[in-house]
C-alpha cells in the first residue's frame, strides 16, 4: 500500500470526513430527487437539467469531461464521462457507471440519486489520486422502463461502443441504490431460499453482486471494505438468471464479454418505497451511505494497484 492510501484510509475514516461526504452526498440527492425530480423520456427537460448538473459538478475535478449522445424520436440522450488518465497503464480502464435517470411518478432518491451522488462525490475524494490505471466515471440516461434492457439504454450504448473499439476495460462498477438502510428483523429479503437461509435478514449491509466471470472483483472490492470496517458487506456471486442479480447498468457490460459487478442495497430486496413516489431523501440513511463511498473511493483504488490476472 502506497504512503497515499495509507493516509488517505485514516483521514476517510474520521467523523469530519465522513460528516463532509454526508453534506456532499445529501446535496446531490436533494438537487436530484426535490429540486429536479422525476427525470425520463416523459419528463425530458428534467432529464437534461440532471445531466446539465452532473456535467457541471463532473468540471469541478481535473478529470476530463466528455459528452457521448445518441437520438431517440427526434430526442437527444447525453451519456456523461468524466476520466482520468492512468500515468503507468493508461490502455487499462477501470469505469464506474450510475444512471440519472427515474420511473415515471417517482423522484428517485435511492433510484438512482443515490448512485450519482455517489459517483460524483467518489470522483470528488479520489480526484487527487494519482491513478496508475485509466479511471472513468461514466453518467448513463434511459435506464429504467420502457428502455430497460434495450439497444437505447445509456449503458448500452456504452458498452457497446466500448467494444465496438477494442477498449481494454479491465472491469465496470454500477452504482444502484445506494442509500437505504435499517437495523430492523425482518426488513432483508432474497431472490433465493438458499440466500434467506444463510444471510441477515436486516437492511444494515451493502451488497457486491458479480457473475461468475467477475468474481475477483466482487472478492477485491468486498476485501477492501472488510479493511475499511466502516460497515457490513455481502459479497454475492451468482449467475445472470438468478432475479435480480442483472437489473443494473451492470449488464450491458456482462453482454458485451466485460467483468462488471453492481453496488447496491439491494433495491426491492429491502426498500419498500422502489419505484414508488415515496422515495425521497428523507428515507435515506446519509451517514452509513458515506461510509460506502469511502469504502468505495478506497477499493477502486485498490483495485488500480493489484495486477490485471487478479482480476
Amino acid at each position: 500500500m502506497s504512503l497515499l492510501n495509507r493516509i488517505s484510509s485514516a483521514l476517510f475514516k474520521s467523523k469530519a470526513s465522513i460528516r463532509i461526504v454526508q453534506r456532499q452526498l445529501r446535496s446531490h440527492v436533494e438537487t436530484l430527487a426535490t429540486e429536479i425530480g422525476e427525470r425520463n423520456s416523459t419528463h425530458y427537460a428534467a432529464l437534461e437539467q440532471a445531466y446539465l448538473y452532473i456535467f457541471s459538478s463532473m468540471q469541478q475535478t481535473s478529470f476530463d469531461i466528455s459528452t457521448i449522445e445518441y437520438s431517440h424520436e427526434h430526442r437527444t440522450y447525453q451519456i456523461a464521462v468524466a476520466e482520468k488518465k492512468g500515468t503507468d497503464k493508461p490502455d487499462e480502464i477501470i469505469v464506474v457507471g450510475a444512471h440519472y435517470d427515474t420511473v415515471e411518478d417517482c423522484p428517485g432518491a435511492d433510484d438512482n440519486a443515490s448512485g450519482i451522488a455517489g459517483l460524483l462525490e467518489c470522483m470528488r475524494i479520489i480526484d487527487s489520486y494519482p491513478n496508475s490505471r485509466t479511471i472513468r466515471f461514466v453518467a448513463f440516461p434511459l435506464e429504467e422502463p420502457p428502455f430497460h434492457n434495450s439497444p437505447l439504454m445509456g449503458s448500452h450504448v456504452y458498452a457497446r461502443k466500448c467494444h465496438s473499439e477494442q477498449q481494454k476495460l479491465l472491469c465496470m462498477i454500477a452504482f444502484e441504490m445506494l442509500g437505504y438502510y435499517t437495523e430492523k428483523r425482518g426488513t432483508q429479503r432474497y431472490p433465493t431460499s438458499v440466500m434467506e437461509q444463510k444471510l441477515t435478514n436486516r437492511g444494515n449491509f451493502i451488497a457486491i453482486v458479480g457473475n461468475v466471470d467477475s468474481k475477483n472483483i466482487v472478492s477485491s472490492i468486498s476485501q477492501s471494505f472488510d479493511e475499511q470496517q466502516l460497515l457490513p458487506v455481502e459479497p454475492l456471486v451468482t449467475y445472470e438468471y438468478v432475479p435480480g442479480s442483472n437489473l443494473s447498468d451492470h449488464a450491458p457490460f456482462w453482454e458485451h464479454g466485460y467483468k462488471a459487478v453492481m453496488v447496491t442495497d439491494t433495491a426491492f430486496y429491502r426498500n419498500p418505497y422502489y419505484h414508488l413516489p415515496e422515495d425521497t431523501p428523507s428515507t435515506l440513511n446519509f451517514n452509513i451511505f458515506a461510509k460506502v463511498i469511502i469504502s468505495m473511493a478506497k477499493a477502486i483504488q485498490d483495485l488500480d494497484l493489484i495486477d490485471a490476472s487478479a482480476i
